[in-house]
């Protein structure tokens, strides 16, 4: 009978702490749900989109002044999966819904402004202010060849544009337009809202002289990429996905205009320079200085000259190109040269490597075949080198090394533009340092420091990552612990031990069974963990590190088995553990130049394969081989 009341104690025991965790666990799971809903409702179509006052007859300030309101801007389809259905600011389900569209590849979008207004009363969250834009949309279909109207909207608003065809992400939704009075507020918008809404991810911004850059993608599979005109706002290009959903467009509406002065500041000039044609005629000597200024204007486009052997094919830019030396804050011409090649340009400033005399423009119709072409004069016969090739959403980067010499070229360009934008080359005695200038007026007595942002700003989700994890564990299992404490507590005042053995092995089941709940829970949602595998990841301690110095002599050093700490754990960090060296920052990472004494172009391997950037931003893994040699 005793046996009977104990087990049945026991049993009742076992019941109340298991419903009390699985209490627990649907209690934080229904928190969650909450803040999940909240989240849905202002992410979502929901809302109706109702008749709203206009702000401005005109175009505010803060947008371009030149946008056209009686124009039409088109896109270019190029890539699309669906049908993708459109929904406005309606409740859901209601009638948001009010079909599907369907360019396919070949197919146009066509947008009309119609004004800026206030937003929608129920824009479920856009964080640029009032007045934005709305506009007339028209899908235009690609049926076999023909193109033919698929779905047309009238009056709507850029966040309604942007939510549906995916040109945002979270309450940043900067659709077919952007303000342009600050481009900085919008960076900042772009990364701040990377983190927020019930899936977090990771931003990155770029900004280059013609564009500004935003690449996204979340843990729920979305991913969007956009490029807007920074001098008019309008977009330019996107690249968006969402589980079936995939649309790639291209405006056709902007045009590089090379009739503008582009302007460079000089940050090193080394002296002044013998400037000679194809056939080493003498044309004068050219000379400027640090923040002194390089001003180009390009004239058009002609064949190249009879003695030009760059691998660039007809026909080629021509230019006029400015000398201007900065004397104590006063800017005066010294030399100028007229009507000049791109080709004979690049020669004489060594923009460029070989016989790809890249100079001030490239072309960009073909990025693929421009950079075969460079590989090809990278590495071929007595003038070969080292060549790296670096590209982000807006620039491609050539990073060339002449072997046995001291000739360095490294130059960026705008993907989409084909504009130089920044270089750095040495020949002989020869230097040059020069970047442009977003806005020059000739009145400026120097030209302002810093011409664009050239960092990649990158959100950081780690943050976000513990946070989520924390709360995903912690509630349920404080609870469980609190259950078990005071069910052991009582059961240690009866002093049975019997029955603390039987209660024991019910808690172990319990917390197994619980953890296993919660454990498919944060499966579902939880933040995906950041990779520490990557090696653009610096780790606080690795260990079994090998580094080879081989000096081209016959001269190998080795060091095996050793260890770094404290997070200096790049593969620059190992060398200087055991070498005295000197090296070069170039922005893009360091150029090592000097090894124990030992001067040259030095380059690392690890593991056998030579990584895509600088050694002070790669980082090491337990057990990884370095290997330096001479190029």
């Amino acid at each position: 009978m005793k046996n009977q009341i104990a087990n049945k104690k026991l049993l009742l025991i076992c019941f109340f702490i298991f419903f009390m965790i699985l209490g627990a666990i649907f209690l934080f799971s229904a928190l969650q749900n909450n803040s999940f809903e909240d989240e849905i409702a202002y992410s979502s179509n929901r809302d109706f989109r109702t008749q709203v006052n206009p702000k401005s007859s005109s175009i505010p300030i803060t947008y371009s002044q030149d946008l056209d309101l009686d124009g039409e801007y088109v896109y270019n389809v190029t890539d699309f999966g669906g049908p993708a259905g459109w929904y406005n600011f309606t409740s859901w389900p209601g009638d948001s819904y009010e079909g599907d569209w369907e360019p396919k590849v070949g197919g146009q979008i066509k947008i009309n402004f119609t004004g800026f207004f206030d937003k929608d009363p129920n824009n479920w969250g856009d964080e640029f202010d009032d007045p934005i834009p709305w506009m007339d949309i028209e899908i235009i279909k690609n049926d076999a060849g023909v193109l033919v109207s698929n779905f047309t909207l009238t009056n709507r608003s850029n966040t309604e544009l942007s939510n549906n065809l995916i040109l945002g992400y979270s309450s940043f939704q900067p659709g077919f337009l952007i303000p342009i009075d600050n481009l900085t507020n919008v960076k900042k918008l772009a990364i701040d809202h990377a983190s927020t809404g019930y899936f977090p991810g990771q931003s990155i911004v770029e900004e280059s002289y013609n564009f500004l850059y935003v690449e996204h993608e979340n843990i729920g599979g979305l991913k969007t990429s956009l490029i807007y005109d920074r001098w008019t706002g309008l977009l330019v290009w996107a690249n968006a996905s969402l589980g079936q959903y995939s649309l790639e467009i291209k405006t056709l509406n902007f045009t590089f205009n090379r009739d503008l002065p582009f302007n460079y500041t000089v940050k090193n000039f080394g002296e002044p320079l013998k400037w000679v044609n194809f056939t080493d005629e003498f044309q004068g000597y050219v000379n400027t200085n640090a923040t002194g200024i390089i001003k180009v204007n390009f004239t058009g486009e002609y064949n190249k000259d009879i003695h030009d052997e760059s691998i660039f094919d007809n026909p080629i830019p021509w230019l006029n190109i400015s000398f201007i030396e900065n004397t104590t804050g006063v800017l005066n011409i010294n030399n100028t040269i007229y009507n000049v090649s791109n080709s004979e340009t690049a020669l004489n400033l060594h923009i460029g490597f070989n016989n790809f005399s890249s100079g001030f423009l490239i072309p960009t119709d073909n990025l693929t075949k421009i950079k075969e072409k460079a590989i090809l004069e990278g590495s071929g016969g007595d003038a070969g080198g080292f060549l790296r090739i670096e590209e982000t959403g807006l620039t491609i980067k050539f990073i060339f090394i002449k072997t046995g010499g001291v000739n360095f070229s490294a130059t960026t360009y705008d993907k989409y533009t084909g504009l130089l934008m920044w270089v750095k080359s040495t020949s002989g005695n020869f230097s040059l340092e020069m970047e442009l200038v977003l806005s020059y007026q000739e009145s400026d007595p120097i030209p302002p420091p810093d011409p664009y942002t050239k960092t990649i700003y990158i959100t950081d989700v780690t943050e976000k990552k513990g946070d989520t994890e924390y709360d995903n564990f912690t509630l349920p299992f404080v609870l469980l612990v609190c259950g078990a404490a005071a069910s052991f507590s009582m059961l240690v005042w009866k002093r049975d031990i019997k029955m603390l053995k039987n209660i024991f092995i019910g808690i172990l089941g319990a917390i197994c069974f619980s953890s296993l709940l919660v454990y498919n829970y944060w499966l579902s949602t939880g933040v995906a963990s950041i990779d520490e595998d990557s090696d653009e990841t610096p780790l606080e301690v690795v260990e079994d590190i090998t580094l080879i110095v081989d000096f081209g002599d016959g001269t190998v050093k080795i060091w095996k088995d050793f260890t770094l700490t404290e997070g200096k754990t790049s593969v620059l960090d190992a060398l200087d553990k055991y070498c005295d060296i000197k090296y070069e920052d170039y922005g893009w990472g360091i150029l090592v130049t000097e090894i124990d004494g030992v001067e040259g172009d030095w380059v690392y391997e690890v593991n056998g394969e030579q990584p895509g950037h600088g050694a002070d931003r790669h980082y090491l893994r337990d057990g990884d081989e370095i290997e330096w040699s001479l190029v």
